[in-house]
């Protein structure tokens, strides 16, 4: 909405400006924290800051699935199709990679 606003306001010069500035901060963040794992990650204290940080991830993502899936699964077949897309990641893949799974050669 920022960037689409942006455009408007200001045209071309707008949409590169608000696009930068909505996606550069999350982009640093994003960096350091990547660069703070590789660095300290293996670290005794590193490990109790994961231990505390991934029930509060699975909890976000949790709560997003259930918003999400609540609007987007209207009917049993809709839900059918979300529980066998959901259902290889629970085996350590992706949808794709079981579904188009290469026969024997």
């Amino acid at each position: 909405m920022v960037i689409f606003l942006s455009y408007q306001r200001v045209g071309w010069m707008g949409l590169v400006l608000g696009g930068l500035c909505f996606i550069v901060p999350a982009m640093l963040i994003t960096l350091g924290l990547a660069w703070a794992y590789v660095q300290y990650g293996s670290t005794p204290a590193a490990a109790g800051l994961f231990y505390g940080i991934k029930p509060v991830v699975i909890a976000i993502i949790v709560q997003a699935l259930w918003g999400l899936g609540g609007k987007a699964v209207k009917n049993i077949p809709s839900g059918l199709i979300a529980a066998a897309a959901w259902r290889p990641t629970c085996w350590g893949s992706t949808c794709w990679s079981f579904c188009w799974r290469p026969g024997p050669s």
